[in-house]
């Protein structure tokens, strides 16, 4: 409880949202006042040497102009050890280190005030940590460990006034594949790794992409890039071609090419596209698949006899054939 005195007037006075400090001014600061929103899961530890011993905790913040770690040490790590992402974090007198890269810290030492102000009404769901498979809608947020198949170009769109970089990708799991659409930094951070990368994905949200689950990685939402040492057990799954039967999944298949058809354009929404077709065939059975724009230049050059796998197809069609599609970022790969 803070009780001012009879004869102050507390509204003459300016309030403590005056003095906070955004984070690209901070750089010049040798102490400063932030608020700023929880971007990583906090990550606690402890230290011992012969004269002293505590706790340090560390954590990714976030405001409308950049990022920064915070750096809690002792009592400060006690009081926001249980923040999670979405959360608000409010520092008064924190410390402020810039690293020889440029990157800043502020750290909460003894005389730093520091508290959550604003629990960001999330629920336990959001550090949820899922595989591909799943996904479902009714699942508003997840935590997710894929690898990067394919992306787009890194691209600009206006929303509200404000210009935001956006790149979408296909990723995959074990267990499946999936379409991520990356936002503000998150986008540029995707446009600079390598496809083949392993990410986390923290808080992402999941929604309903035309016939397919997909997730969206905003504001809110966090990235690591992992070691690519476990990459190679990041695959997505086969299906065999007579086992697809699901309109709503997007696929792996592989096989040889039996026949291939030469690229014809077509007119879709207005616009002329390229657009072939090829067959496919594994021991259990063929299929034909169509593939659309930059795809249909890359699968009319393949040569018949030819064993390659597919990553991001769906069910079109079955009857007495099995008829798949491309999408957006459908990859070919050619196998030996």
């Amino acid at each position: 409880i803070i009780v001012s005195p009879i004869d102050v007037d507390e509204k003459k006075f300016p309030k403590v949202t005056e003095f906070i400090n955004k984070i690209d001014e901070l750089k010049n600061l040798v102490k400063a006042n932030i608020i700023g929103i929880v971007k990583s899961q906090p990550k606690i530890s402890t230290f011992k040497s012969d004269l002293y011993s505590g706790k340090v905790l560390r954590v990714k913040l976030s405001d409308s102009t950049g990022e920064a770690i915070l750096v809690a040490w002792n009592e400060q790590a006690e009081k926001i050890k249980d923040a999670k992402i979405g959360d608000a974090i409010q520092v008064m007198n924190g410390k402020i280190i810039v690293g020889i890269n440029g990157s800043i810290e502020i750290h909460a030492e003894k005389q730093a005030v520091l508290s959550i102000i604003d629990k960001g009404d999330k629920k336990e769901e959001l550090n949820e940590t899922l595989k591909i498979a799943e996904l479902k809608s009714g699942v508003k947020r997840c935590n997710v460990t894929v690898k990067v198949l394919k992306k787009s170009e890194l691209k600009s769109v206006k929303v509200a006034g404000e210009e935001i970089s956006v790149i979408e990708a296909l990723v995959g799991d074990e267990t499946g594949l999936a379409i991520v659409n990356f936002w503000g930094e998150n986008a540029k951070l995707i446009a600079k790794s390598e496809e083949g990368s392993v990410i986390t994905i923290i808080n992402a949200a999941i929604k309903l992409s035309g016939k397919f689950i997909a997730l969206t990685a905003g504001k809110i939402s966090a990235i690591s890039l992992n070691s690519n040492s476990n990459a190679n057990l990041i695959e997505p799954p086969i299906t065999k071609i007579n086992e697809i039967k699901d309109e709503n999944e997007l696929l792996a298949i592989e096989g040889i090419v039996i026949s291939v058809s030469p690229v014809k354009e077509a007119t879709v929404k207005g616009k002329i596209i390229h657009v072939s077709s090829l067959t496919l065939r594994d021991e259990s059975g063929e299929a034909e698949v169509t593939f659309w724009k930059e795809a249909a230049d890359e699968a009319s050059s393949l040569r018949i006899g030819e064993k390659v796998k597919v990553l991001g197809v769906f069910l079109k069609k079955r009857d007495e054939r099995i008829w798949l599609s491309s999408i957006r970022l459908t990859k070919i790969l050619h196998k030996q």
